[in-house]
């Protein structure tokens, strides 16, 4: 945890951009319709897509970080 409130600290990113708003609303909608196939693949566009957020971020975070070194 403290490595990834470190990357966030550095980045910066806008709030919205590291967990944009509504992302929840299609697993939540699937399980409040009873539909766990559409549940679990909504949980697993999220996550994907939270992961590739969160790799971005680490890459801008080297970037800042490689710059502040010197």
């Amino acid at each position: 945890m403290r490595l990834t409130h470190r990357v966030i600290e550095v980045v910066n990113p806008e709030p919205y951009t590291l967990h944009p708003r509504g992302r929840h609303r299609p697993i939540v909608e699937a399980v409040l319709n009873g539909d766990p196939e559409a549940a679990s693949s909504a949980m697993k566009k999220h996550a994907t897509e939270f992961g590739e957020i969160l790799v971005k971020m680490e890459e801008t975070y080297r970037k800042k970080k490689s710059m502040l070194s010197f």
